[in-house]
């Protein structure tokens, strides 16, 4: 019986027409088989004299296990494995030790391949393997076998794993790996990945690494020492299995050569989506920045099978999940290569055009390609809109958490901050869409479950969106911030207080009326000055420009972030030089050695303002008194450099400030402006005849 089962397997797998009158025969012969083998087995049940051998039943066992995938037998196997099992629970478990240590891996095979829920007759099995004289009398392949039953089983218990561990041990031997062929190794890899996934290998993950290390180093020498060529989906996962396995503290000379196999054997371009996922996946796992033209290769191949997808169609084959990893990898370490970059956003478009695809994808999946257009900076209207549609799908909605809805609202903001490359008549959809999106979502941000983070991105959205109609979701989300002000990071706070003064700019609030977030914004300043030996440049310029728009004056708000922009001032930009000033200027508050140290910044060569900013710096010294012809003209010259740029209220802040501090204005200022910019002309006077 094992050997027709033997028989059987090669037929199927063959697949031959020339197999057909044989492979007829064999059926016959197989159900013949079976019928007397369940006769003997049902009168081994029945009568204790004629109880089969153990040698019988563990062919038995093992035969039924090859034929599990043959749909023809499984009217007589299913049945007489219910006998066999039977009969294996009468007469002890234990007789399977006396059948020899390779028939006890196969049976260990069939055990697995039938699914047999039998925690005696394994028990047995493993006590046996666990001897310390067994796992070393087996050969390589039987081993590999072993292991992959192990693998594939449902059972995990300290035995099982204390056999995988001696299997693997006795794998990395130099003679037992040498008698194993390659694709044993290959096998033995992917039962250790397996068993990794399956986290049956806890407290032996570093024996475990080793294992695969050795095998790795052995499978690649062995290629290179043949000359063969692996299939992209062997190195796919090869390099799958050794990113699960690697520590990216010591020097990963595996991974380098996985991926220079890829370039140099032509992998990447017979790679399809689901291993060329695998492979971007494990390369941003690793952190791997150093391999450019495997990336390059990587985007024309994900390029060439979203094109080849469109083109027949079939773009509701590609997986979404499978498009959100494979465009990770790119932006998380290569988003300044033009070069890597190309192809990856040129697959990516045609992707987001698809309005089937877009609408396959999860809210979680629309996030994640939300943040992967903001960073490479590409807005595109139509992709806009049919996101837009998609996010406000009900069902989508309804189901969204508070995480994700915060998620939602800061990809989509961000995406909204940046410049329109040309006015399209989707704008105005786009900004209805945007409102009915904070409308909608809003409403799951009515939570005390929110996290830090979470109530974080939620508020800065609210405020860079300038969307001040439900502000009894924007209160709640600054008292929640200031309530874990002191779980917050300093960015996280930073922006939280940039978001309540650009609100209250926003509101226009009359007289003096203070809005709820106030109170909270007062809060999260205060643990900000606590830890102001923590802020970098763009958060004391954050603060500084919020609590000026708050109208927040108190010393014991202002002195700690002076202090701290004193600090930090040598690796501060115009904008944030410009807007502390302004902050400063706003609430004039004199703080002598920042002053100082700004308009020295200001006086510098290497001045980069624009005329809105020249205008704002003016404006600013002009409120503290600060009075100093040279900077004033400096300033007063980038509005005159660049007239066409300056605005009428640019103008109007820089001839204020001048008049305030009680100096002379340029000429050329108001000459060029009326000339360059209203296309005034001079009247020049005639002289009488």
């Amino acid at each position: 019986m094992r050997r027709l089962a033997h028989l059987s397997i090669l037929e199927t797998q063959q697949q031959s027409k020339d197999f057909n009158y044989s492979e007829n025969q064999r059926t016959q012969l197989l159900g013949s088989l079976l019928n007397h083998t369940d006769i003997a087995l049902t009168r081994a049940l029945d009568s204790p004299e004629t109880l089969l051998n153990p040698y019988n039943l563990a062919d038995i066992l093992i035969a039924l296990g090859m034929l599990s995938h043959i749909e023809s037998s499984s009217p007589f196997s299913n049945r007489l494995l219910r006998n066999l099992v039977d009969l294996i629970d009468k007469h002890q478990a234990q007789t399977i030790h006396s059948v020899g240590l390779v028939r006890m891996v196969q049976c260990l095979q069939a055990i697995t391949r039938l699914q047999l829920e039998e925690p005696n007759l394994k028990d047995c099995i493993f006590q046996r393997l666990l001897k310390p004289d067994a796992v070393a009398k087996l050969p390589a392949r039987t081993i590999v076998h072993g292991l992959a039953a192990l693998a594939n089983s449902n059972t995990c218990n300290i035995n099982s794993k204390l056999l995988a561990r001696a299997f693997m041990r006795r794998l990395r031997k130099r003679k037992v790996k040498e008698e194993a062929t390659l694709s044993d190794l290959l096998r033995a890899l992917a039962a250790a990945d397996k068993l990794l996934q399956k986290s049956e290998m806890d407290h032996f993950e570093d024996e475990t690494a080793m294992f695969v290390f050795a095998l790795l180093r052995d499978v690649i020498r062995r290629k290179s020492d043949s000359q063969a060529t692996f299939s992209s989906k062997i190195v796919s996962d090869l390099i799958s299995t050794w990113a699960r396995f690697s520590n990216n503290e010591r020097e990963d000379v595996v991974i380098e050569q996985l991926l220079s196999i890829c370039a140099s054997d032509g992998v990447i371009e017979r790679c399809d989506l689901g291993e060329l996922e695998k492979i971007l996946v494990s390369v941003e796992r690793l952190r791997i920045t150093n391999h450019t033209a495997t990336m390059e290769l990587a985007g024309e191949r994900f390029l060439a099978l979203v094109k080849a997808s469109n083109q027949c169609a079939a773009t509701e084959h590609v997986s979404p999940r499978a498009i959100n990893s494979i465009l990770r990898c790119p932006v998380l370490l290569h988003r300044r290569s033009p070069e890597v970059m190309k192809p990856f956003v040129a697959a990516a478009l045609l992707l987001f055009h698809d309005g089937d695809f877009v609408n396959s994808c999860s809210l979680s999946e629309i996030a994640n390609f939300l943040w992967f257009k903001s960073v490479v900076r590409w807005r595109d209207e139509e992709v806009l809109h049919l996101f837009c549609q998609r996010i406000l799908d009900p069902e989508l909605v309804d189901s969204c958490s508070p995480k994700l809805a915060s998620r939602i609202l800061g990809t989509f903001t961000t995406m909204m901050s940046l410049e329109t490359p040309r006015d399209t008549g989707d704008n105005y959809l786009i900004a209805e869409g945007t409102s009915q999106i904070f409308h909608c979502y809003g409403v799951h941000l009515l939570t005390s479950r929110l996290e830090p983070a979470e109530a974080a991105t939620a508020l800065y959205s609210y405020a860079k969106a300038s969307y001040f109609h439900d502000m009894g979701i924007f209160d709640h989300l600054a008292s929640s911030i200031s309530s874990m002000a002191n779980r917050c990071t300093t960015r996280q706070l930073s922006q939280s207080l940039w978001s309540c003064g650009k609100m209250v700019a926003l509101e226009q609030l009359e007289g003096n009326d203070l809005p709820p977030y106030h109170k909270s914004s007062l809060i999260i300043a205060k643990e900000l000055c606590h830890r102001s030996n923590e802020l970098t440049p763009p958060d004391v310029t954050q603060c500084m420009w919020a609590l000026a728009r708050l109208g927040v004056s108190g010393r014991c708000y202002l002195e700690p972030l002076a202090e701290r922009a004193v600090a930090v001032s040598e690796s501060m930009n115009t904008i944030e030089v410009v807007n502390i000033l302004w902050g400063l200027g706003k609430i004039e508050y004199i703080a002598t050695d920042l002053l100082l140290i700004l308009t020295e910044k200001l006086m510098d060569d290497s001045l980069d303002a624009s005329p809105k900013q020249a205008s704002s710096a003016l404006f600013a010294l002009a409120r503290l008194n600060f009075r100093n012809k040279e900077l004033f003209d400096k300033l007063c010259a980038v509005l005159i450099d660049k007239i066409d740029d300056t605005s009428a209220q640019s103008i109007a802040n820089a001839l204020w400030a001048y008049k305030t501090v009680h100096l002379r204005p340029p000429d050329e200022l108001l000459n060029f402006w009326a000339t360059e910019k209203l296309g005034l002309v001079t009247v020049q006077s005639l002289k009488p005849r």
